[in-house]
């Protein structure tokens, strides 16, 4: 019974404090913009594409590319080498563009002065951040309740937009968010402008070349009365553009080394705190891979810094599937890249290849079953490797090509 009452008596006080933090922040006016959208039964209206055009450019930049047609090596449970074909399409034309009077809602997207959500501000239909219902989308209740519960906040200065669905994963901010830096070229920044993005401690060392000093991590609902918004270099499923690959470049070139770094690397999760896609055998992989030669790195206890010196100039980059694997943009040559994975992800061979770097795939087994090249992409899946001589020999035979 005492335990009983100790329970009770510490979710009161739980429940209690929180609605206290609640009661705290949350301001009591949401400024000029009036957040109706936020009522939970009003529809969201997805500005049309044709409509952008309505905003002027503070820059532009058309995509040079066509659709190209590349190659990787896949090894499928079976055992056997296969070469998978595959055609990516060309990067959108890019467009940085001035809003008064906009909403930036944290991992959803930016909402115009006439409270239309801005087309790529946002990841269309996926993930759960808008539910995947019929027309009109509205905004997932989650969503709803958490800018309830938070308020808006006002920014004071002009405001740059950093940003996406998953902001918070490294993975996501490499390839979604770093390319949106293309709007501030060498030479060129937008004076007096504040940057809003999630918090992390790599996110600093990232926009730092870019001269974006003043930077703020936010909570709530941003109010901006001033807003820049650009376009990212990098849409998922397409040729990176010629901007997100110099942006990725001008990063490498900011914390590289003339220091002698290892020609092979191999990225581990064994220290990955969340425990996502959880792999049985990382300690025999990198046990494999250390006796090839191989130097084990561990991203989650790296400053980004020391990950980028290390990665510039390898020769051979190899590690299990997760964000870490997106780290061979940042590498100055052409490195062959070895992923092993429970099931394929199209945008790593799409980034690699389509930068000159020669890919290949490694699938294990995922909850007991055998994945294969068209097998759907899941994130959080238990996974090993079945047949550990297989796995040898294949890693042997890479390596040494």
């Amino acid at each position: 019974m005492r335990h009983w009452a100790k329970y009770l008596t510490w979710h009161y006080w739980n429940v209690k404090i929180k609605k206290m933090r609640w009661k705290r922040y949350k301001p009591k006016t949401h400024y000029a913009w009036s957040g109706a959208v936020f009522s939970g039964n009003s529809a969201i209206t997805v500005m049309r594409d044709e409509e952008m055009h309505d905003f002027p450019a503070v820059r532009d930049c058309q995509s040079p590319d066509q659709s190209k047609n590349f190659s990787y090596d896949l090894y499928g449970v079976d055992g056997k080498k296969r070469s998978i074909a595959f055609t990516a399409k060309k990067s959108p034309p890019l467009k940085l563009i001035h809003l008064q009077n906009a909403l930036c809602v944290r991992h959803v997207g930016v909402f115009t002065s006439d409270e239309k959500l801005l087309p790529a501000s946002y990841a269309k239909n996926s993930h759960g951040v808008l539910d995947n219902g019929p027309e009109p989308m509205r905004l997932h209740p989650n969503i709803i309740k958490e800018v309830e519960q938070w308020g808006t906040e006002e920014a004071e200065r002009p405001c740059f937009h950093l940003d996406c669905d998953f902001a918070g994963a490294y993975g996501h901010f490499v390839t979604e968010i770093v390319p949106r830096l293309w709007a501030y070229p060498p030479g060129d920044t937008l004076p007096g402008v504040t940057a809003f993005s999630p918090e992390h401690t790599y996110i600093g060392a990232m926009v730092r070349p870019f001269g974006m000093l003043d930077i703020r991590h936010f909570k709530r609902a941003i109010f901006c009365r001033e807003l820049y918004w650009a376009s990212t270099a990098n849409t998922l499923g397409r040729i990176p553009h010629p901007e997100a690959v110099a942006v990725w470049d001008r990063i490498s070139k900011q914390y590289g080394s003339k220091q002698a770094t290892p020609e092979k690397i191999f990225f581990s999760r064994r220290y990955f705190a969340i425990g996502r896609r959880p792999f049985k055998q990382e300690k025999e992989v990198e046990a494999l891979f250390r006796s090839l030669g191989f130097h084990i790195v561990y991203p989650e206890v790296l400053p980004f810094a020391e990950q980028i010196r290390l990665i510039r100039k390898s020769r051979l980059i190899a590690g299990t599937y997760g964000s870490a694997m997106h780290n061979t943009v940042f590498s100055a040559n052409k490195p062959r890249v070895f992923v092993i994975a429970p099931t394929v992800n199209p945008d790593y061979p799409i980034i690699d290849c389509s930068a000159g770097r020669d890919f290949t795939y490694y699938l294990g087994n995922y909850e007991g079953r055998e994945a294969d090249v068209d097998t759907p992409h899941y994130t959080d899946v238990r996974w090993e490797i079945s047949d550990w001589d297989d796995f040898g020999q294949s890693v042997r035979a890479w390596a040494n090509e």
